[in-house]
């Protein structure tokens, strides 16, 4: 895992990670296959047991649909909250639950917009850089409650480790530690 860049999307608010070899950066890409039936098909199909749970209880193709439209609207929340610097609290939260949500490099997470009661199983994960200003580092489809029970939600904690131990090490703290649009890793 190698980052090629972490650019700005709104305003020093909202930054991206484009992972090396892909296309992308991670806010874009989450997104995007949010909205591509046939990857969430051969998603939810993957993982139809998670579906069946007594927790979701959802067919796949009700699933799709539901993501489908999540993802819009999780995509618009996000960008309003951005342009308006409301992204603490209402936005992300501290991955950990905690009041951690005011210090920098905390990891966060961000929850898709539930419909009536259905829980959102949408996810963006970020690292908070300083009041309402995050790093996205990916997002994930999270159908379990641990994110370490299945590989596509153990890899996004594992990017956002990695996020946190780059921004440590090169001692970026907050971001005022920044004067940049794009950050190119060689």
């Amino acid at each position: 895992m190698k980052i090629n860049t972490i650019f700005e999307i709104i305003n020093k608010a909202l930054l991206s990670v484009r992972w090396e070899h892909e296309c992308e950066d991670s806010f874009e890409q989450c997104f995007n296959l949010w909205r591509d039936i046939e990857h969430l098909e051969k998603f939810f199909e993957q993982y139809k047991s998670d579906l069946r749970s007594n927790f979701w209880q959802l067919t796949v193709e009700y699933a799709v649909l539901k993501a489908v439209k999540e993802a819009s609207e999780f995509e618009a929340d996000i960008l309003n909250c951005a342009i308006r610097g409301t992204l603490d609290g209402i936005i992300f939260k501290s991955l950990k639950g905690s009041k951690e949500i005011e210090f920098r490099r905390v990891q966060s997470k961000a929850y898709g917009v539930a419909e009536g009661s259905e829980a959102s199983m949408l996810r963006i994960y970020a690292i908070r850089l300083g009041s309402n200003c995050y790093i996205v580092t990916g997002g994930a489809i999270k159908l379990t409650k641990a994110m370490q029970e299945r590989p596509h939600t153990a890899l996004e904690l594992k990017k956002l480790e990695y996020i946190s131990a780059f921004l440590k090490t090169n001692g970026i703290d907050d971001e005022s530690d920044y004067g940049f649009i794009e950050i190119e890793i060689k």
